[in-house]
């Protein structure tokens, strides 16, 4: 059985154990040791379970550190107890902050429905005025091609009662300027 004496980092093996003639084993590389772990990861330490020392001697508790241990517990979870009591205030407060959120979540929903059943429509109704315009134009193209001068005359001239001005009907005027005429009076 090897014993190994531990001095600040480094385990030495004492010289009564050593053999004789024989040179202590060096090491190529130092072991390392694993990484802290955060205060989350580490387990929990067991609070009945007594100290142990350097030596692996339990260490004795006195009575004057258990009672200061119970006593600083006691505090410690009457801490806890007060913080996680809330007051009617704060109730009533955060009851008001979750109530006004809720609202404002709803009323947003809804404004968003309106806006988008809007747009819906605004684009149902652009796209009936496009094909309302090309139907119009295609009228259009079709009356423009369908109607010729010649028809016109004879639409005028048998239908509406029109006639071509005789000779005492027309009147000429002369110009000084030659630019355009200007009537004061009516014509007749």
């Amino acid at each position: 059985m090897r014993h190994t004496v531990e001095d600040g980092n480094a385990v030495r093996v004492p010289e009564w154990e050593r053999e004789p003639g024989r040179a202590p084993k060096k090491r190529s590389a130092p072991e390392r040791r694993p990484e802290r772990q955060s205060a989350p990861e580490r387990a929990p330490k067991r609070q009945s379970a007594p100290e142990r020392t350097r030596t692996g001697r339990k260490k004795k508790q006195t009575r004057q550190t258990r009672v200061r241990s119970r006593a600083t517990q006691r505090r410690l979870e009457e801490n806890r107890a007060r913080e996680t009591r809330f007051g009617v205030g704060y109730v009533a407060f955060l009851s008001a902050v979750c109530i006004i959120t809720v609202l404002l979540c709803i009323n947003y929903l809804h404004l968003r429905s309106r806006v988008t059943t809007q747009t819906v429509k605004i684009a149902s109704m652009e796209s009936s005025l496009s094909s309302l315009k090309q139907d119009n134009d295609a009228y259009y193209k079709d009356v423009i091609a369908s109607v010729t001068i010649d028809d016109v005359r004879e639409a005028a001239l048998n239908r509406l009662g029109m006639h071509y001005p005789s000779e005492d009907e027309i009147r000429y005027y002369s110009t000084d300027d030659g630019n355009y005429v200007r009537q004061y009076q009516d014509v007749s």
